[in-house]
């Protein structure tokens, strides 16, 4: 995508350089100078986090594996897991080729998600992580109670395979799907209508780009992205291939669940007054 078609899809979008900056997490400053023709050779990595906002989703799924990310782990790394618990065939393997049942021969006591064959490991969630998906989880699921809303609600830690296939694994923070036959044993069979990821210093990377790009291939309608670093939460309502829904809302908000036609909402005052009072902000 060239500096022209960037220019001109912020046009056609109606991003401001500050909207801009919330969604691709590059510095106004940066993004300004670029625009602005100062900036004439401007880095590959700040170039494909602006062109993850800006170009169509069909670009997104053709370029997706050209971007590399920190918590992809290593092949060494991951045939060295698989020999130490005897998984040979596992052992010879490259990223990209992975299953759900190598995954599964992972160590326990380490997080990992499979993607398209590709295995990244994840950080143990901090206190905050925790209290912040326990205070939309509360909220969401007396809703649901309430107006009697034929939906699960359910957080991390449960196995959601978005492709019905074997070779993607994933564990959202918060999903909540109304396909009830979706309910297998083991794990969630496709795409949840709403999924919701909490960002933090070494996940942030992968649930903007790897992760949003996923969901929406997938199906997922509605990806809540929320930053307790810089108190936003970011809206995607997904719709075709061309354009998304984007709204940006702050931590002390009202924040319509799309999906719900109007039931409910967050309210993200409550939870920002909790972090508050235990001292997380």
């Amino acid at each position: 995508m060239t500096l022209e078609e960037m220019c001109a899809r912020r046009r056609e979008l109606g991003f401001s350089y500050e909207k801009l900056s919330e969604l691709s997490g590059v510095p106004v400053g940066t993004i300004r100078k670029i625009f602005g023709g100062y900036t004439k050779a401007p880095r590959l990595e700040t170039i494909e986090r602006l062109t993850l906002v800006l170009a169509p989703s069909q670009f997104h799924r053709t370029h997706r594996n050209t971007v590399h990310y920190t918590n992809l782990v290593p092949d060494q790394a991951l045939r060295e897991y698989a020999g130490g618990y005897g998984d040979q065939s596992a052992a010879e393997k490259l990223q990209g080729n992975f299953t759900i049942s190598d995954l599964e021969s992972l160590p326990k006591d380490k997080r990992f998600e499979l993607i398209d064959g590709y295995i990244y490991e994840m950080s143990q969630p901090s206190i905050p992580h925790v209290l912040i998906m326990q205070g939309i989880y509360r909220q969401l699921w007396a809703c649901i109670d309430r107006h009697k809303v034929p939906c699960k609600v359910m957080v991390s830690d449960v196995g959601v395979r978005l492709d019905r296939d074997d070779q993607t694994m994933v564990s959202p923070d918060i999903i909540l799907f109304c396909d009830r036959s979706m309910l297998q044993y083991r794990y969630i069979d496709g795409a949840p209508d709403l999924v919701m990821e909490i960002l933090s210093p070494s996940n942030r990377k992968y649930d903007q780009e790897i992760k949003k790009l996923k969901y929406e291939s997938a199906g997922v309608r509605e990806y809540w992205l929320i930053d307790p670093e810089r108190q936003k939460i970011i809206l995607y309502y997904f719709k075709d291939l061309a354009e998304d829904d984007i709204f940006i809302y702050g931590f002390h908000d009202q924040i319509p669940v799309g999906i719900s036609e109007g039931k409910c909402e967050i309210d993200f005052d409550l939870i920002y007054n909790e972090l508050a009072e235990d001292g997380f902000l």
